[in-house]
């Protein structure tokens, strides 16, 4: 079964294909849901906001070390896309590189639908709402799994991640970003909890690194970057949040990196 006919099953809201999982059930989880709502409603109704899906995609292939022709002939899955995902900045780079099959998926699909910048999402890429920890797919059925600033969003990332790791092909590569704290700060997490509320984890490289290894994955390359050297804080941001922001982005870090299934090292 290829990928469109397991989505054939699924309730579709315009061009939002809806997985009914047990993990939109829980309570807490839709607490994080729904700050993310909050976060993107607001994101997207500043004055300043002006997305710009080049900008979003060109790190992250400078870490990779890859270009888009990467994913040409392909077939993706991007996981936790956000409202225009990482595929959108491909497109407008070099269309002719996006994946034969592009599934993005998001577990709040159906309420990015409604924003403006979702139609920045490639005519070609089948949009997905469902959770990281359950997509309706068989084993072994992509070539890339894409995932940027979501492994710390999910509900479970132990379970996240053998998701992953279950739809990779053999041969198949995980490329992935997520921010993660320097070490000095970890004893801090119980009041990193309530300051950074959208996040239900706060890993440091190592946590990261283990996370990874005790999944069954193997990191190829990685690339830790201080996070104020990518963000900028808002204009809009009152001066106690701009305080909050000059701290924050000096204590995180964007770490990139490549993974394949251990004892599966081809890369070259």
């Amino acid at each position: 079964m290829n990928v469109q006919e397991c989505l054939n099953g699924l309730k579709r809201q315009e061009r939002v294909y809806i997985l009914d999982s047990p993990v939109f059930s829980d309570p807490a989880w839709r607490v994080y849901q729904e700050r993310e709502k909050a976060f993107w409603t607001y994101e997207t109704e500043r004055p300043s906001y002006n997305p710009d899906p080049v900008g979003h995609v060109r790190p992250s292939l400078k870490h990779w070390r890859i270009g888009t022709d990467f994913f040409k002939g392909k077939t993706v899955l991007e996981i936790g896309s956000g409202p225009f995902g990482f595929f959108s900045g491909v497109a407008q780079i070099n269309e002719k590189h996006l994946p034969d099959t592009l599934v993005v998926s998001d577990s709040l699909m159906d309420f990015y639908q409604e924003l403006n910048v979702f139609k920045l999402i490639p005519d070609k890429a089948i949009p997905l709402k469902s959770p990281g920890e359950d997509l309706p797919f068989p084993n072994s059925s992509f070539d890339i799994i894409l995932t940027n600033n979501t492994i710390d969003h999910v509900k479970d990332c132990t379970s996240f991640l053998n998701e992953i790791k279950r739809l990779l092909k053999d041969d198949g590569y995980l490329l992935f970003c997520t921010h993660i704290i320097v070490d000095f700060i970890k004893i801090f997490k119980p009041v990193l909890k309530k300051i950074d509320s959208n996040h239900p984890y706060h890993f440091t490289q190592a946590e990261t690194d283990d996370l990874f290894k005790g999944c069954g994955f193997e990191l190829l390359s990685k690339a830790c970057i201080p996070l104020y050297k990518e963000e900028s804080i808002p204009i809009e941001a009152n001066i106690i949040k701009k305080c909050i922001f000059l701290v924050g982005f000096r204590l995180m870090r964007s770490l990139y990196g490549i993974a394949r299934k251990r004892g599966n090292n081809l890369w070259n």
